[in-house]
């Protein structure tokens, strides 16, 4: 049974709002990027973002979205496998049934949520699973803020003691509807500030008598201190040096790093080089070049870690599913997810570690510990895997 291979990846970065992401659109295109590796055709996957316009039936709507999911499903030849991401806001609202332990549902956030509602656990279930026969598979990655049951799925593994490291979340966005502290606003303060005389006197084109209008601009749009409107001098810098962009002369931003996220040293924001190393000739994993961690131990070799071993959480409310449904998720009920920026770009923290740690021939166990290794050091958020029926973890992974 080959059957057909359909991709739906949704990413929104809620524009203009204030509950705006940066980097989940660009996730969308890395799982794209998977897809079409694993033998998913171009058109067989749909991309829902918000910069489409808000007449497209690709602008992730709530309506739109359950629509697509329902094309997504509609007339699987048997056999097929199936592939949904999303990636944006997630919440937590009241449980109005008897299935959720905790009292509270999982939903995700349509670009519409503050008009038309979230889309629960319970609705993407009954859209997205309950639809499918035994013959299908679907994988689906959910990189958002309260998303360890998001599908209602039965068969939830979970790592057998928390990990607890130093970690620095300086200036990381929580994929929730509710923390929205760390977006920049800037004040309508203009730059220049004038006392004018009640007497100036000014010409028939508006100047006075140093060639300055009312508003202290000359002709060519610049002040006495040599800046425009904007507060940009002739070069295109403002006052401290900064363009649009918010680049200096060097290239360097306020926060000392280049258009490719690294700074004078070399070095990016978590303290790594291009090549993947710290200052001390170690990767984000503790070894060096010769795989050698300070200690003198070796990389062990696609082996999980002992301290992070499953443990099988029976959810006894749920349904099994028919198809073998499998879902990473990028934290627990109870956590956040990070909107981050990494190798240059904002994305994902969930989305962005399943990107570099998924390959050929990986196991479901060795594949959601890869993951964790990924962020542990660097985020909270604790990814979890779970099935809709009983899957051997140490199967081998085929989206």
């Amino acid at each position: 049974m080959s059957g057909e291979k359909r991709g739906l990846l949704i990413g929104i970065n809620y524009y203009g709002t204030s509950s705006e992401l940066a980097g989940c659109i660009n996730d969308t295109k890395s799982i794209k990027e998977i897809l079409l590796k694993s033998g998913y055709l171009e058109q067989n996957i749909v991309l829902m973002n918000d910069d489409y316009p808000n007449t497209d039936v690709k602008y992730p709507t709530k309506q739109n979205i359950l629509n697509a999911i329902a094309e997504l499903v509609r007339a699987l030849p048997s056999g097929s496998k199936l592939f949904f991401h999303y990636s944006g806001h997630g919440t937590q609202v009241t449980d109005n049934g008897t299935d959720e332990v905790d009292k509270k549902d999982e939903a995700i956030c349509p670009v519409d949520y503050s008009l038309s509602g979230f889309i629960t656990d319970d609705e993407l279930y009954n859209a997205l699973v309950k639809p499918l026969d035994e013959t299908i598979t679907l994988h689906t990655v959910m990189d958002s803020c309260h998303s360890g049951t998001v599908l209602d799925l039965r068969y939830n593994y979970k790592f057998n003691k928390n990990i607890e490291d130093d970690r620095n979340l300086k200036n990381i966005t929580r994929r929730n509807t509710r923390i929205y502290n760390n977006i920049i606003r800037r004040n309508n303060i203009k730059n220049n500030i004038f006392i004018r005389r009640n007497n100036k006197k000014y010409d028939k084109d508006g100047y006075d008598k140093y060639r300055y209008d009312k508003d202290g601009y000359n002709n060519q749009g610049y002040n006495k201190a040599g800046y425009n409107k904007d507060g940009y001098n002739k070069q295109g810098f403002d006052r401290q040096g900064y363009n649009k962009d918010g680049y200096n002369k060097q290239g360097y931003n306020r926060q000392g790093f280049n258009k490719d996220g690294y700074n004078k040293q070399g070095y990016n924001k978590d303290g790594f080089n291009k090549d993947g190393y710290n200052k001390q000739g170690y990767d984000k994993d503790g070894y060096n070049k010769n795989g050698i961690d300070k200690y003198g131990n070796k990389r062990p070799i696609n082996t999980p870690n002992n301290d992070i071993m499953l443990s099988l959480n029976i959810n006894n409310n749920n349904v099994e599913s028919k198809a073998t449904v499998c879902m990473f998720s990028g934290c627990r009920d109870n956590q956040t997810s990070a909107d981050t920026y990494e190798g240059g770009k904002n994305v994902g923290a969930m989305t962005n570690a399943f990107y570099n740690v998924y390959k050929d021939g990986i196991t479901y166990e060795t594949l959601l510990n890869n993951i964790l290794q990924y962020l542990k050091g660097k985020y909270t958020q604790l990814p979890q895997l779970s099935f809709g029926k009983p899957v051997d973890v140490k199967s081998v992974v085929r989206l």
